[in-house]
Order: structure tokens, then C-alpha cells, then sequence
């Protein structure tokens, strides 16, 4: 129950999970509260306020007994710099690990199929009136929506709209089928690709295995 950071806080040290569970909480806003990610040992948080300068994006309490590791943000940011890895990347990196966490699909994901996951997705920045996916094409992939407006179409029938957290793709990787509807960009904004083998590698095969 202790809370270890406090959403719109300042932040000069970032957290690595060694024991115990976490639990990510966002106030959105219009008030409202969204339980997102549950962090366990490998796990890192805290980074994107080092990182980018800016307040806490998140509250983060202790769900069990926790032993955490405290990197000062000097010494991360040291770190960071003397990566090979242009800090920018990282940033990237770190942002798209952080979001992922807070997918509903992906709550419960070890901190390794995380990895896995990081080491695996593509991001892209669709153009409005670009096409995602197309209905009747095969599928190798599916897209978690990061930022942006997405229109759903079935028979060149308008069905729905996705924005920020929601996916699309994924019956094709369920079923082996063809995909059922396309997908096209109606507001610029970022996706996350997932392929097809890291899907059933981590997202299926950690709920096979009891992890999720």
C-alpha cells in the first residue's frame, strides 16, 4: 500500500523491481483513475521523468512487501549517455515500454516477454488517409495504437473508431485467417507493430503458461 511515486510529482531517481509487485495507477484528465501495469522483479519505472524532464506520469504503490533498487537520476542518465544508443532512441524505448505496460492485452506480462516484446516491435507514424491493414489481406501482424485517430472499415463500410490504448490485427494471428476489415489513419498519430511470431511467443504463450 506504501506509494512509492505520486503522479505530478517531481522525479530525481528511477526504480528497478528486485522483490515483490508494483502496481501502476494514471489519473486521467478528467479525474479519472485507470489502473494500468503490474510491475514485478526486472521491471523498471520511474525513468520518463529523468528522461524528458517533466513530472511524474504515474502513481506507483507497493501491492505486496517490495525490495527496489534506486538508481539517482545522475547516475542513470550517465548510463544512458554512454550507451552506443542515441538517447533519443532510448527515450523512444523507454516511452513505448512504459505505454505497453498500461495495454490492457499486455497487463501481467513478465518483465522478460516485456523484453522480448521491446526487442521485437517496429513503431510507425501513419500519414491521415494512409492504410494500415487491408481487408482480405493476409496477416503477419497486429498494431497497438500509441497516438492518433483510427477508422475501421468492412466492405468499405464505416464500423468503428480506435484511438490511444486499443488494437486491431489480432483475429488474423487467432484464427490463420485473412484479415476481416482495414484499417485506415484518420488523424497522424504513432502505432506499435507487434509480428505475428512475437505475438504467439509472448502474449499467447505466457497465458498458455498460467503467467497472465
Amino acid at each position: 500500500g506504501s506509494i512509492i511515486l505520486r503522479q505530478g510529482d517531481g522525479g530525481d531517481v528511477c526504480y528497478v523491481v528486485r522483490g515483490g509487485e508494483c502496481e501502476v495507477i494514471v489519473e486521467d484528465s478528467a479525474g479519472r483513475t485507470i489502473d494500468g501495469a503490474v510491475l514485478g522483479p526486472g521491471h523498471l519505472f520511474g525513468e520518463v521523468a529523468l528522461l524528458e524532464k517533466v513530472p511524474r506520469t504515474a502513481t506507483v504503490k507497493a501491492r505486496s512487501a517490495v525490495d527496489l533498487v534506486a538508481i539517482e537520476g545522475p547516475a542513470f542518465l550517465a548510463m544512458v549517455d554512454g550507451s552506443d544508443v542515441p538517447r533519443e532512441r532510448i527515450t523512444e524505448v523507454l516511452r513505448i515500454h512504459l505505454f505497453l505496460q498500461q495495454v490492457e492485452l499486455l497487463r501481467g506480462i513478465s518483465a522478460a516477454g516485456m523484453r522480448t516484446m521491446l526487442r521485437a516491435v517496429r513503431t510507425h507514424r501513419p500519414k491521415a488517409g494512409e492504410v494500415l491493414v487491408s481487408q482480405g489481406d493476409e496477416g503477419y501482424s497486429m498494431f497497438i495504437i500509441f497516438e492518433g485517430l483510427f477508422e475501421v472499415q468492412a466492405n468499405e463500410q464505416r464500423v468503428a473508431e480506435l484511438s490511444h490504448g486499443q488494437y486491431f490485427g489480432e483475429i488474423s494471428l487467432v484464427t490463420g485467417a485473412v484479415r476481416t476489415a482495414s484499417v485506415v489513419c484518420r488523424e497522424e498519430g504513432i502505432v506499435v507493430e507487434v509480428p505475428a511470431e512475437t505475438y504467439q511467443r509472448v502474449i499467447v504463450g505466457e497465458f498458455a503458461t498460467g503467467v497472465l
